[in-house]
C-alpha cells in the first residue's frame, strides 16, 4: 500500500493503517505524508532508502522485500516507517513552532475595508491587526515578531469530526469565540500552554467547515471523548507527534 497520503503519522488516518499494517517506511517532506504500508511480516524488509527529490517537491523512497525469507539482514525489531515518520513529525513541529516573524508589504491594506477580511495570517496580523502597533519598518513595509503562525506551514496535529474531548478538572482552559475548526487548531499550536481543543457550532447553526462557533483550548488532562454532532476536537501538533511516537497504535489521550 504506497503512496502520497496527505496525512501524516499524527493523523486518525494512519493510526488506523498502523493497527492493521506494518508501516515499512516513509518520506520526511511535509511531515511525512509518502508512505509504504505492507501486510508482509517486518523479515521480509531487505532494504529501505530516500532517493532524493529528483525536480519533484516529495522525495522518491524505495523498499525490497524479499518474501517468505526467516530472517532479514537488517534484522529489524520494528518497521523502519515508524521511526522515520517520527522524524518528519518532529521536524515540521520545529518549522512550525508557536508563532512567526515576518517582514510584510502592508501597502495592499491602504484602501477602505482592505481588512475586513482578515485571515490571520502573518502579514494579515501585521498589517491589520494588533502587529500593527508594534511592528518595525523596514524597507519593504514592516516586520512582525511573535505573530500568528502563517497558514503556508501551519498544520493542525490532529482533528476527529464529530468528537468532543472530555478532560479532568483543574487545567488550564481558554475560550474564543467565532472561530471555525482550523483556527481553533491554529489558536491551539500558538499557545504553548494548549495541548488539546474541542470546537463546537452555536446551537441551531448548520455545521459546515464555513461556520463560526465557539473554541475551548484545553492545556489539562484529556480523559476521554464522546461523539457528538456539531463538534470537532484535536491535539496540537506537539502533543499530536507524542502520541504518534508512542509504540502502540491504538488512540491514546494524554
Amino acid at each position: 500500500f504506497v503512496g502520497d497520503f496527505n496525512s501524516n503519522l499524527a493523523s486518525t488516518l494512519m493510526q488506523e493503517l498502523r493497527r492493521h499494517l506494518v508501516h515499512v517506511y516513509t518520506g520526511l517532506v511535509f511531515g511525512g505524508v509518502d508512505n509504504v504500508f505492507s501486510n508482509a511480516e517486518i523479515q521480509s524488509i531487505v532494504s529501505t532508502d530516500r532517493l532524493g527529490k529528483g525536480g519533484s517537491d516529495h522525495d522518491a523512497i524505495s523498499v525490497v522485500f524479499k518474501i517468505g525469507q526467516a530472517h532479514s539482514p537488517m534484522q529489524l525489531l520494528e518497521a523502519p516507517g515508524i521511526k522515520g515518520a517520527v522524524h518528519a513529525l518532529k521536524a515540521d513541529n520545529k518549522k512550525m513552532g508557536h508563532s512567526a516573524t515576518c517582514d510584510c508589504d502592508c501597502t495592499w491594506n491602504s484602501t477602505m475595508h482592505a481588512c475586513d477580511r482578515y485571515d490571520d495570517s502573518c502579514c494579515a496580523f501585521c498589517c491589520c491587526g494588533n502587529g500593527k502597533f508594534k511592528s518595525i519598518p523596514t524597507k519593504k513595509g514592516a516586520l512582525c515578531k511573535s505573530s500568528p503562525i502563517d497558514w503556508r506551514v501551519f498544520w493542525c496535529g490532529l482533528m476527529e469530526n464529530g468528537a468532543e474531548y472530555i478532560t479532568a478538572e483543574g487545567g488550564w482552559e481558554l475560550g474564543e469565540d467565532h472561530m471555525n475548526p482550523d483556527w481553533c487548531c491554529k489558536r491551539c499550536q500558538e499557545a504553548k500552554e494548549c495541548k488539546a481543543w474541542t470546537w463546537n457550532v452555536y446551537p441551531h447553526q448548520f455545521y459546515n467547515a464555513s461556520v463560526m462557533g465557539h473554541c475551548r483550548l484545553i492545556g489539562g488532562k484529556v480523559t476521554g471523548r464522546k461523539w457528538r454532532e456539531g463538534f470537532v476536537s484535536g491535539y496540537a501538533a506537539p502533543a499530536a507527534t507524542l502520541l504518534a511516537e508512542r509504540n502502540h497504535v491504538t488512540r491514546y489521550f494524554l
